[in-house]
């Protein structure tokens, strides 16, 4: 084999790669991988995958928005009014599993280091009205 078929075959190769890895890019997730109910019948939590998690946004001390990575947006009312999340805007959770859950822990971003209980998380679907969708930025690969 002389050169110029190595050539070839290694750009049949890389091109052929790069085919592989757009099409890998493109590929959404539906709700059923961005929603996990969990296994047990007895135990009603709900979990979000971190992986599908594009965005969150703080909208006040009881309420944070989760913008998922295929555009569905889910609600978390906290059962407590959570001191300084609204006005540090910024939240932290520990997990032990690639996800988070009704009922985890989060930990207020700043001084305080405020420590609340997530509440359930329900699907969100913005008002139409002023203000509209706090989350208007599409998220990547989000179907227009």
């Amino acid at each position: 084999m002389d050169l110029k078929d190595e050539v070839m075959k290694y750009g049949i190769v890389c091109l052929a790669l790069l085919a592989t890895m757009a099409c890998a890019s493109t590929i959404r997730p539906n709700p059923e991988q961005v929603l996990l109910d969990t296994t047990s019948e007895t135990d009603e939590r709900r979990c979000l995958k971190i992986a599908w998690i594009y965005k969150t946004i703080v909208v006040d001390n009881r309420t944070i928005l989760f913008r998922m990575r295929d555009g569905s947006i889910w609600r978390n009312r906290l059962p407590m009014h959570c001191t300084g999340l609204a006005f540090q805007r910024g939240f932290a959770y520990e997990i032990s599993i690639p996800k988070v859950c009704d009922s985890d822990l989060i930990r207020v971003l700043g001084p305080t280091s405020t420590v609340c209980k997530l509440g359930h998380f329900e699907p969100y679907a913005p008002s139409e009205g002023p203000g509209g969708n706090p989350m208007n930025a599409p998220a990547p690969g989000a179907p227009e």
